[in-house]
């Protein structure tokens, strides 16, 4: 059985014995350990009732390209428009954008949940939600009024556009250009591996792009847009030219964009680009991690449910035991339930520093959680991928 009810005890334990939580409590006294017990409970019946139903049915339909746009599976739009309307989406962002306002360490506690309920969506969900922070902190008030509450509604969407054919993790090669005429920003190139670069589940997307804009070499020479795939109602000279073909995650367009002398907002200072947009890479950074967590949460459940239900050896004259009693049986389980809760107590550490990093009165202490935060997001991330992938092997 999928018991999601399990999976949110066990977080909340884990929450709670989580150092930096206390701490948090104390600057935050609203965010005691029975609302957040509460949040994360409902959060696991959230994800058993909407999003769990959707996960197969959404991976053998999958999202397929019709006259230029990207349809996603049935059932997707509403349940995005369901999680978002819930709160659930905005929990940690501003109250001021229309979200809660939350601790992250609260909202890392339930991404597991819905990561395990349906990650194909959750990939949209993911990028929006990190999108609001970014604008929030990187765009001019007139920018951030007007798409961070549509964001945190989920009534618009929003993709990280940072990859191209010749620069993955090489971002220094991005050769995407953005010129100034006019008085406006014109955007060219191609952007590769954009998840949900397009879909129809929202009003509007907007790329977080960026794009060359000086001479300079490497990074420097790059700056940060927004580029919404329409102005006024018009389509915004984007393209997609294909969608990826996956070994799974069929819900979750992989896309090829193509930019054409498309209109971008400038984010911030010129030149400034991947600086800023780790706001965004930073919490997607932990959401890796959380959706690793989810698959390992569940593929060790049904393994350990199995376990106790097969039954083989022993005395054949007697009844069968169950494998679990097989002692390398029982060494597989243990390695995958010690590698799954490790993985859990990673992400609530990683979370709970990212947010004294942010709360904490005295400066100092502050710059000291930042460097932890940057030493233990590339960890977690890719622990947590790992133990995606390795805990479900290891469980099939």
């Amino acid at each position: 059985a999928m018991t999601y009810s399990t999976q949110a005890a066990r977080t909340v334990d884990l929450l709670k014995a989580t150092p930096g939580w206390s701490r948090i409590k104390a600057l935050r006294p609203d965010c005691d350990d029975a609302t957040m017990a509460a949040i994360v409970a409902e959060a696991a019946r959230f994800s058993e009732t909407v999003l769990a139903p959707l996960n197969v049915p959404g991976d053998r339909q999958g999202a397929s390209l019709v006259d230029g746009r990207v349809r996603v599976p049935d059932g997707f739009a509403d349940a995005l428009r369901r999680h978002a309307g819930d709160g659930w989406l905005s929990m940690d962002v501003a109250e001021r954008f229309g979200g809660q306002g939350l601790p992250l360490a609260v909202q890392a506690a339930c991404a597991p949940l819905f990561e395990r309920g349906c990650v194909a969506l959750m990939m949209a969900a993911g990028s929006t939600r990190a999108a609001c922070h970014l604008l929030a902190e990187a765009a001019d008030e007139t920018v951030a009024a007007e798409w961070v509450p549509q964001l945190a509604a989920g009534a618009w969407a929003a993709t990280i556009c940072i990859s191209e054919p010749e620069a993955g993790s090489d971002v220094g090669r991005v050769a995407t250009r953005a010129v100034l005429t006019e008085g406006e920003w014109r955007i060219s190139g191609g952007k590769t591996w954009i998840s949900f670069g397009d879909h129809d589940m929202a009003g509007r997307i907007g790329h977080c792009l960026l794009a060359r804009t000086n001479g300079q070499p490497d990074t420097r020479g790059l700056s940060l847009f927004l580029v919404p795939d329409t102005i006024d109602g018009v389509r915004n000279g984007i393209t997609v030219e294909r969608i990826e073909d996956k070994m799974g995650l069929h819900g979750s367009p992989t896309c090829a964009l193509r930019f054409e002398a498309a209109r971008g907002i400038l984010l911030g200072e010129e030149g400034r680009g991947l600086p800023q947009l780790f706001t965004m890479i930073a919490l997607m950074r932990l959401q890796t991690g959380c959706q690793g967590l989810g698959l390992a949460s569940a593929a060790a459940e049904i393994a350990e449910a199995y376990a106790e239900d097969r039954r083989q050896g022993g005395d054949p004259g007697r009844l069968a035991m169950p494998i679990a009693r097989h002692p390398d049986i029982r060494r597989q389980l243990d390695e995958i339930r010690s590698r799954t809760e490790t993985l859990r107590a990673a992400t609530l550490e990683l979370a709970t520093v990212m947010d004294l990093a942010r709360m904490e009165p005295d400066p100092q202490t502050r710059l000291d959680l930042q460097a932890l935060t940057r030493w233990l997001l590339p960890l977690v991330k890719n622990f947590g991928a790992d133990a995606g992938f390795t805990v479900s092997n290891q469980a099939i």
